[in-house]
């Protein structure tokens, strides 16, 4: 039970703002494998060029990105091919508009936009994913529409967002033991909420310092073939820095997987 660990970038992103160079190394310092960027071709100061060639130099991989649905549509080719150059095997849409959601009036014709986009991914050996918020895993026609969306692409894989699972009284290790032919990535997130309380996010919080059954998590992982896990926090917590909920979180997971 041992994964190569990359964290969201989100997780980081006033430090990246001031200073990306440092923040990275310090990444790779603290232990970790890599880094899922979001935001496109947008990174961080660097050129594409600079990029590659720097996190070549700290050995820091790039094994998955986020990026809108729009910005896919867009232009595929330029996207998947851009994304290809950074060294990434997947792709996941962090938010799908829920006007686009099954049901809605919006939804009409996004199946098919999926796939096509999921089509062209293969092109460059790169899978398309769907990352989950809470929303997702409401019901529709008594299935979750994160099901309905899933089971109406085919090519369509899942990057479970383990807490948003959670927060909405759904079990994210049998969810995804149930669910592991969808499963390509997780984001192990952490969060604390009293057990009385049944809705709200509560207090995010590093890995192991909140209620998530890690071990359980990686084990469910593991059964579902995933090769990377995404560390994610949105929100620092215990009046400690972005930097360091990152390090308590990777230190956690590596006295884990042993």
């Amino acid at each position: 039970m041992i994964f190569p660990v990359s964290i969201q970038l989100f997780s980081l992103r006033d430090d990246l703002e001031k200073d990306a160079r440092n923040t990275l190394i310090s990444l790779k310092e603290m232990g970790y494998d890599g880094i899922e960027p979001y935001g496109g071709k947008d990174l961080y100061g660097f050129t594409q060029k600079e990029f590659i060639e720097f996190m070549n130099s700290i050995d820091l991989k790039v094994p998955s990105a986020h990026i809108s649905f729009e910005t896919l549509m867009a232009d595929p080719d330029d996207t998947f091919s851009f994304h290809k150059s950074l060294g990434c095997k997947y792709l996941a849409m962090p938010y799908l508009n829920p006007a686009k959601w099954p049901g809605k009036e919006d939804h009409e014709g996004t199946y098919e936009q999926i796939q096509m986009l999921c089509e062209k991914g293969k092109e460059y050996d790169i899978q398309l994913c769907f990352h989950n918020h809470e929303g997702e895993f409401a019901k529709l026609d008594n299935k979750y529409i994160i099901e309905h969306i899933l089971d109406g692409v085919p090519g369509l894989k899942a990057e479970y967002d383990t807490a948003w699972i959670a927060v909405m009284n759904v079990d994210p290790v049998e969810y995804i033991k149930e669910n592991a032919d969808k499963c390509a990535l997780i984001h192990l997130k952490d969060y604390y909420r009293k057990k009385e309380i049944t809705e709200g996010r509560g207090e995010l919080r590093p890995i192991g310092y909140g209620v998530q059954n890690i071990p359980h998590l990686l084990d469910a992982a593991e059964e579902a073939g995933v090769e990377w896990i995404v560390v994610e926090q949105d929100l620092a917590a215990f009046g400690k820095s972005n930097l360091e909920c990152a390090k308590m979180s990777i230190d956690y997971l590596r006295q884990i997987m042993k």
